[in-house]
């Protein structure tokens, strides 16, 4: 998935259930007054989110809510949000730290221990100061904000205007942080820092009506509010704009750094083992996730060399990516046959879960094509059902240039956004009443992510592959990118050496790909590697639980164990399968 629909897909998937069920797969009993302890905590936690964030109101869909204001991003602000953490952490540590695997309390303390220890692990890397993104900078997130913001009634109206004459304090704030962060010897590198710049001229060239701002005066037929709001955007949004640009061009470009990599501020690789845990749940090693990843792609070009030999005669990993891309049958030929490409294998692939899942998720998937005006700038991506799951996920493709679009690319993508990938992973999660929404609240990036890797290699034993390609463009990229990362920040490569490695490797065709892929890494460190750490741990789970249980093994069992808690940090998921399989054991 694209980061920024990553982010967009994590953020409206959080909503507040008040109702809970008691079963959530436990067999021993355990005392009422800890499940309440533990769920009190919980739901502190989504309370003090909303009050500290009132931006994230607008996900939750609540009556109530607060749409007339920012989040203080302030230092004393974020401050205040962390001794709020700090607060229920202390709660938190008071509760007993062992609970039946597969109950309830086990679950919702599991949740909320890594959504705590990983935030608060977090602050060594100041992120509050080095807050420059292309693909998550609060342009973004903001432009995303306008166009949900609330109108159509005189107080949605009210708090409409309120918020964002509101948004030069926010940038005012935003601009301190980064003075501060640059006295304290924490930046965003300048790469990230040139291309932020590119995208406010952009946004400053665009006439107000065509703006993602202008979005709430386009939803209401108030000529007096449409009024207004023009002149709110041209007297307070496109002001703040430019002056966030400006300070970024004249001041903190020259002064920020230029290095891409995180062993080069204060907290050092520290920093880089704090965003990996933050992303995958897991805590690693710099050095470990450099070996990890170093040996999975040493077995994954083993593989691919046995068949380049075999097919190509050459064991060049390069070579056999380019004859791969340079079969012409392997190409579409019109935008039309991509597309009933696409919804024929998405039907293929639902018809074949029956044989590997016990259920399928209550909603649909809706393929929509992605405008041709926005076809440059958007890649395909995945929207689930969370509000209603009788309305279906969206699948939007991008239909540009089919006949340099190839069939095992669009395979392997179409298996991991929809069928067995994210839609039935995240469709069974959200229709699972039993899971508590703290669990919907900071989604395990390295469960989500992991399960649509682990889909894509799946849906070879499913028989669903065409293409004779797919798996093997899979091979080719697996943990490569995962192996950069980690080559970024504990071996301090350039930008330079990670994309001559990704060109001579074959993973990209071209520098601007390799650039593209490079620049997502340095702009959310740690997120990456989410596909290949989640992906390993499933397969080494599966794996561990057929030498285990031999002929006894069922694919089906395996996956309902896997999937029927939702998104959970992966060691918890370990200690889940281990506890089934020493179960069934017993039996």
């Amino acid at each position: 998935m694209k980061l920024y629909k990553i982010c967009l897909l994590f953020t409206i998937l959080v909503f507040v259930s008040t109702c809970f069920s008691d079963n959530y797969g436990g067999k021993s009993e355990y005392k009422k007054d800890a499940l309440d302890n533990i769920v009190k905590l919980a739901d502190a936690y989504i309370n003090g989110l909303i009050k500290y964030f009132p931006e994230y109101a607008i996900n939750y869909n609540l009556e109530d809510a607060n749409y007339s204001g920012f989040s203080d991003n302030s230092i004393s602000g974020f401050n205040s949000w962390y001794a709020f953490e700090d607060s229920l952490y202390a709660e938190f540590k008071k509760l007993p730290e062992e609970y039946g695997v597969g109950e309830k309390p086990w679950y919702i303390y599991g949740i909320l221990k890594e959504i705590l220890e990983s935030s608060i692990n977090l602050r060594i890397c100041r992120p509050e100061l080095t807050r420059v993104s292309h693909l998550s900078g609060w342009h973004v997130k903001m432009a995303s904000l306008c166009q949900s913001q609330p109108v159509g009634t005189e107080k949605a109206r009210e708090e409409a205007i309120l918020r964002w004459s509101l948004l030069g304090k926010y940038v005012d704030n935003e601009i301190d942080n980064l003075k501060l962060g640059i006295k304290s010897g924490y930046s965003t590198p300048k790469d990230i820092i040139a291309i932020v710049i590119g995208q406010l001229d952009a946004l400053l060239l665009e006439p107000p009506e065509l703006s993602d701002f202008y979005s709430p005066a386009k939803r209401d037929s108030n000529k007096v509010f449409q009024k207004n709001w023009k002149e709110l955007v041209l007297m307070t949004i496109y002001p703040a704009i430019k002056k966030y640009k400006d300070y970024l061009q004249n001041y903190y470009y020259p002064a920020a750094r230029s290095s891409i990599s995180l062993a080069d501020v204060p907290g050092g690789t520290k920093c880089f083992e704090a965003y990996f845990r933050y992303h995958t749940s897991l805590k690693r090693s710099a050095s470990d996730i450099y070996t990890i990843s170093e040996y999975s792609v040493k077995i994954n070009d083993s593989k691919l060399k046995i068949f380049g030999k075999k097919e190509f005669n050459t064991d060049s990993i390069r070579q056999i990516i380019k004859m791969i891309q340079s079969d012409t049958t392997e190409y579409f030929k019109t935008k039309d046959e991509i597309l009933a490409f696409i919804r024929n294998t998405i039907e293929r692939a639902e018809e074949k879960c029956a044989a590997y899942f016990n259920e399928l998720p209550k909603s649909n998937v809706k393929v929509l094509i992605i405008p041709e005006k926005d076809e440059d700038q958007q890649g395909s991506y995945f929207i689930p059902s969370v509000k209603d799951t009788s309305k279906p996920s969206v699948y939007h493709v991008n239909l540009k240039n089919p006949e340099k679009r190839l069939k095992g690319a669009i395979e392997t993508e179409i298996f991991h956004e929809t069928f067995p990938g994210h839609h039935l992973q995240l469709g069974l999660s959200i229709d699972n009443k039993n899971i508590h929404p703290i669990s919907k609240l900071l989604s395990m990036t390295g469960y989500i992510e992991g399960w649509a890797g682990y889909a894509q290699i799946l849906a070879e034993e499913m028989g669903l592959y065409t293409s004779g390609y797919s798996r093997l463009l899979v091979l080719g990229r697996s943990s490569r990118i995962m192996y950069v990362e980690a080559c970024i920040n504990a071996k301090q490569w350039t930008r330079e050496q990670a994309v001559d490695y990704l060109l001579s490797t074959g993973t990209y065709i071209s520098e601007q790909s390799a650039n593209q892929i490079l620049d997502r890494m340095i702009a959310w460190a740690g997120q990456y590697s989410t596909y290949d750490i989640g992906l390993i741990e499933i397969l080494e789970l599966r794996e561990q639980a057929i030498l285990t249980l031999g002929d006894k093994f069922d694919i089906k069992e395996f996956h309902n164990i896997i999937l029927e808690d939702g998104a959970i940090p992966l060691e918890m998921l370990r200690e889940k399968v281990n506890w089934w399989l020493e179960s069934k054991k017993n039996k």
